[in-house]
């Protein structure tokens, strides 16, 4: 049996660094606090603790680790205060560390010590106790057939066989004459044509910041100025900042009107009828950016939900106010709370 000799080297912590941070929101930047190395194993672990070494607590984000100014793989299951990636120093000295993520980045040094001499071999163990007695073996394979036997006597001769059937019916006989066709009757006279219908009244004309047909702000026409978009002139919930999924439900519940309530549209969930209030497509978030002086009234925070959907756990925003923009993000967690504004088409 052959002993092993494990060496685990811890660090010396000679200094510490924050570097940046995410332009536009108040995070905290990564910090190391002590970094270990295990020599015992090729290549070696590197393992790095701290706080927020991820942006977010999910980790969403991957977080890049250099270490003597060459990235390094980062094993799996790292979270936001515990990293480790496989390094192996070409020497004993010392190497710096650097982690970064968006919101920035964080540096120690590493000293690595010289791997110690390997232990002497261990004795050898005892002999094993001797295996179970085998199963049988499978069955032989079947014997050759044997020769065919002599052909046996002829039978006697069968009975008679029975009736056949009747033969088939006779030809049908030949058709009788076509009779003379009747006299064809005199056309009617044509009806006299009715008079034209009254020319339809054409519909109102609409133009940024008007009043819409349903009471919100007009932030988006057609062509013909009858057609566009009207948000509501406040942030739903008193302003209050929503997850995703309340969001959806808060824009629907503006469908309480003469006009929604004759459309048949939903107070919990209007994503699929643009003519009831709902939380914006990520198109028409862009519209509302773009008429954001029109309408008024927008949150100093920026960030507003889209219904377009990243995935099954992110969604689109975008700023709204003036701190990014108008940039839109296309992967950003559900469960954030943000602005919502509600918009209508008609």
């Amino acid at each position: 049996m052959k002993k092993n000799n494990k060496n685990t080297h811890h660090v010396a912590i000679i200094s510490t660094l924050a570097i940046g941070a995410w332009s536009g929101l108040a995070m905290a930047v990564p910090a190391i606090k002590n970094i270990t190395i295990d020599q015992s194993v090729t290549p070696n672990v590197v393992t790095i603790t701290g706080t927020t070494l991820c942006r977010v607590a999910s980790c969403a984000t991957a977080p890049t680790v250099a270490i003597g100014g060459v990235n390094q793989p980062l094993l799996a299951g790292f979270t936001t205060t515990r990293l480790k990636v496989a390094y192996t120093p070409i020497s004993a000295g010392n190497y710096p560390v650097v982690v970064s993520n968006p919101t920035g980045a964080a540096s120690l040094t590493l000293t690595a010590g010289a791997v110690g001499p390997v232990g002497p071999q261990g004795l050898t163990g005892p002999a094993g106790a001797q295996g179970a007695t085998g199963a049988d073996g499978a069955q032989g394979p079947q014997g050759l057939t044997g020769d065919t036997g002599p052909a046996g006597a002829q039978g006697p001769q069968g009975l008679t066989g029975a009736t056949g059937p009747a033969g088939a019916q006779g030809l049908q006989g030949l058709p009788g004459a076509v009779g003379p066709q009747g006299i064809a009757g005199t056309n009617g006279l044509p009806g006299a044509t009715g008079p034209a219908g009254p020319a339809g009244s054409s519909g109102p004309v609409y133009h940024l910041g008007d009043t819409g047909p349903d009471g919100g702000t007009v932030f988006y026409v057609d062509g013909s100025g009858q057609h566009g978009l009207e948000a509501q002139a406040s942030d739903a919930a008193s302003g209050q900042y929503l997850d995703w999924p309340t969001a959806i439900s808060t824009s629907a519940a503006y469908n309480n009107t003469v006009i929604t309530v004759a459309l048949l549209c939903s107070t919990t969930n209007a994503q699929l009828t643009p003519n009831c209030w709902h939380l914006p497509t990520k198109t028409e978030l862009e519209y509302l950016y773009e008429a954001k002086t029109v309408v008024g009234g927008f949150a100093n925070i920026g960030l507003y939900w889209s219904s377009t959907e990243g995935d099954a756990n992110h969604a689109w925003v975008q700023d709204l106010f003036y701190f990014y923009d108008g940039i839109q993000i296309n992967y950003y967690p559900k469960n954030m709370s943000l602005g919502v504004r509600a918009v209508r088409a008609f």
